[in-house]
């Protein structure tokens, strides 16, 4: 069966003051694809996934067409929109709300913010299903800035989960965290890759032993003195 393509990305380039970072980036993100983006520090690694997301510092926007989403509201009329949940070095969490209530605070937001058809969601959800999912119940009720770093970036990872978004663009997901943290990381990936999800992240390290295998496409950015890029269906 043919998966759906969720995102196309055409001749995208990036430059930071005088300095290319890459140039001429063009792939098809598919359902079922898990995109590593590969390249040396410094070579635009976290800048390609913020200009694709539309986060570039400054307001910088990928040139026009550069982008383009192929998701589709349920309004016939309505253009396709974005549809991705996004996490970075930073964890979008808010340090004096409690593990619980930063889910409340995230669910009220991707409510009124998502127009993909997934995204319809009911009050009744059950939010400590989404802690229960990533290992941290028991830190409902504790405040985010009393967390250990492993145990934010596991709220960072129910925050995505929560969202509903077939794209999960991810900037480094698994550097700081435990062996266990990394099993359970890799297990909620595939299984969001399983169910027609897609995936974009960077890792400094390999991912090609893992139960990602199956899924894996590589996007290598050379170094920045030379901007030629490869593609590898793993």
């Amino acid at each position: 069966m043919t998966s759906n393509t969720l995102l196309k990305v055409n001749e995208l380039s990036c430059q930071r003051g005088d300095k290319q970072l890459f140039s001429d980036i063009t792939f098809s993100v598919h359902e079922e694809q898990c995109w590593h983006i590969i390249g040396s520090n410094g070579s635009g690694k976290t800048s390609m996934l913020r200009q694709i997301a539309g986060l570039l510092d400054g307001g910088q926007k990928p040139q026009s067409d550069a982008v383009q989403w192929l998701s589709h509201t349920t309004d016939p009329e309505a253009s396709p929109a974005p549809c991705f949940a996004y996490l970075g070095h930073s964890d979008g969490l808010k340090p004096e709300l409690t593990a619980l209530e930063n889910l409340e605070f995230y669910n009220g937001f991707y409510s009124t913010t998502y127009a993909y058809e997934t995204a319809q969601r009911s009050s009744s959800v059950d939010l400590d299903e989404y802690l229960h999912r990533v290992g941290i119940l028991d830190c409902a009720d504790l405040l985010t800035k009393s967390l250990s770093f492993g145990q934010r970036r596991r709220l960072s990872l129910a925050r995505v989960l929560l969202s509903q978004q077939p794209v999960w663009m991810l900037d480094e997901p698994l550097t700081g965290i435990d062996v266990r943290g990394r099993e359970l990381f890799i297990s909620l990936f595939e299984e969001h890759l399983r169910t027609q999800g897609a995936i974009l992240l960077t890792h400094h390290q390999g991912l090609a032993d893992s139960r990602l295998s199956p899924y894996l496409q590589e996007l290598v950015i050379a170094s920045a003195t030379n901007n030629a890029m490869s593609m590898d269906a793993s």
